[in-house]
């Protein structure tokens, strides 16, 4: 079985090394690398020279995450793809489960594991399904989910460098959206858990850098303004719109959406735009009602002098 290794680069020149010895050091060796340089203005293609005789090398002028992403697919030798962002650090026995898991059962789609955030300068490492809860309810070490999407959404299963994915599945699945700044590795995780089944693999096996400064800090940060919130917002609303969602799958999605409708009508709010947050409250309402629900319009409904910063600031969570 024969892998597609995929790292996308912009202005890594500094990091890059650290991530391809985590490849090269990896216990199952029946991959090739593919590096696409998005239009790095460092000197990434200097630091990677010496390498050329272990990787394809492949620059391009700067198309984003998205077109970067949706090139490599095209460019992958093989039916499998791995996908490892140029700052982040794959364990030795990474690939090696992967294969286990994909060999042992054919009919899946995808393998994807548990992973390691770690914030370098502050030396703090966190165990993402411990951190998300899963570790409760997910006990076998190796399993499968038939109908991945709502168990993805409330944990968040599945990041691009944690897995393994068939390439058909990845074309079936299309292009990734290349205006989805924050949210758009989690929009396009709900599209390929409408495709088939997940292998899922409990043990961490990649870890993910999480810095105070950089790109990678900047979209981490933007999740919870009001940019990132009406993002998501629009993520749902596309998860929404999926074909042959199932009674489930539509009322979870109806429910993560109207939540994230309230917070983005708060965050509004309390930056001073009544009118708009007020429109995102009701509709949150619409969406599901409930008394709660009702309170927050009463609530929003009243004077902007009575918008408590401590009122509005606690919706907004």
């Amino acid at each position: 079985m024969r892998l597609s290794v995929v790292i996308p680069a912009y202005n890594r020149a500094h990091c890059i090394l650290r991530t391809l010895e985590s490849v090269f050091d990896q216990t199952y060796q029946d991959f090739e690398i593919i590096v696409i340089d998005d239009g790095s203005k460092d000197n990434t293609a200097e630091v990677l020279a010496p390498y050329q005789d272990r990787i394809t090398y492949v620059a391009q002028e700067n198309r984003g995450l998205a077109g970067t992403r949706t090139r490599a697919v095209e460019l992958a030798n093989t039916e499998w793809i791995a996908f490892l962002d140029s700052d982040d650090l794959w364990l030795p026995d990474n690939l090696e489960t992967h294969v286990k898991a994909l060999t042992a059962d054919p009919s899946l789609i995808l393998n994807t594991t548990n992973a390691l955030i770690f914030r370098e300068h502050i030396g703090q490492e966190t165990n993402l399904w411990e951190f998300n809860g899963c570790r409760e309810v997910y006990q076998e070490p190796q399993f499968t989910l038939s109908d991945p999407l709502v168990p993805y959404l409330r944990f968040g299963l599945l990041w691009m460098q944690s897995a393994v994915i068939r390439k058909s599945v990845l074309k079936q699945a299309g292009p990734w959206i290349h205006d989805l700044r924050v949210w758009m590795d989690f929009e396009y995780g709900a599209r390929l858990a409408k495709l088939g089944p997940w292998g899922i693999t409990t043990e961490p096996k990649v870890r993910i850098l999480r810095q105070d400064d950089g790109e990678v800090a900047s979209i981490s940060s933007q999740s919870q303004t009001v940019k990132g919130i009406a993002e998501l917002v629009r993520v749902y609303e596309l998860i929404l719109s999926l074909s042959e969602l199932g009674e489930e799958e539509s009322s979870y999605v109806t429910r993560k959406l109207s939540d994230a409708c309230s917070k983005l009508g708060w965050k509004l709010i309390l930056e001073g735009e009544v009118s708009a947050g007020r429109k995102e409250i009701r509709r949150s309402h619409k969406l599901r009602s409930s008394v709660a629900s009702l309170l927050k319009v009463l609530a929003s409904s009243l004077p902007a002098a009575l918008h408590h910063d401590a009122i509005a600031k606690r919706f907004a969570r």
